[in-house]
């Protein structure tokens, strides 16, 4: 990744660099995952009270993570981030 940005920029970045932002995206966006599925959430009197406004979810959760609509699509349905039910894993191997 560090390799690819350096050739369509001026900036020089180190393999560090580009594993550190990954992380960091990476990790914004379970916060925020597991933050959407916490009952209540929602858009509250702060979020209105902005500048753009935030009046929807979807707004609320690019201002919570950017890009957040982005890496749904492509982390979505994974496993290390939409793990299957314990009790759905164990009825498959006992073929119930």
């Amino acid at each position: 990744m560090a390799g690819f940005f350096n050739s369509r920029t001026s900036a020089s970045w180190a393999p560090h660099n580009a594993e550190d932002r990954y992380n960091g995206y990476i990790k914004k966006y379970k916060q925020t995952r597991i933050a959407s599925d916490q009952t209540g959430f929602g858009c509250t009197e702060k979020d209105l009270s902005k500048e753009p406004p935030i009046d929807t979810i979807d707004k609320k959760l690019e201002d919570m993570c950017p890009n957040f609509a982005r890496l749904e699509i492509l982390y979505g349905e994974r496993q290390n981030i939409t793990p299957t039910d314990v009790g759905e894993v164990f009825c498959s191997l006992l073929k119930l």
